[in-house]
């Protein structure tokens, strides 16, 4: 075999509906299905800069990964930026995960 390990794959939703923030959906592309839409991070504060270049990151995917041995876990997910330049890439600066 292979010998290979799967990590996951990605699946089209039932409904779009199911992409909206009270589903807790797991997603790749568009736009980030934020939990607590209140305090979105920005760019004023960082969070989504490259390390690398300072531009602006763009959205790759989103995991829905909760914690049940933590009730201040349960409903945790992982937003994934990365940079659009094949530069920061390469030297591990463009890619940002934030929770």
């Amino acid at each position: 075999g292979g010998g290979g390990i799967l990590l996951g794959f990605s699946e089209e939703p039932e409904a779009p509906r199911f992409l909206l923030r009270h589903f807790f959906p797991s997603k790749i592309g568009g736009q980030p299905a934020w939990l607590d839409p209140i305090r979105l991070p920005t760019n004023e504060d960082n969070q989504t800069k490259c390390c690398g270049c300072g531009g602006p990151l763009s959205f790759l995917l989103q995991l829905y990964c909760p914690i049940n041995l933590k009730d201040e876990c349960f409903h945790r997910t992982l937003y994934v930026f990365t940079c659009t330049k094949e530069e920061c890439l390469r030297k591990n600066l463009g890619v940002t995960v934030l929770r």
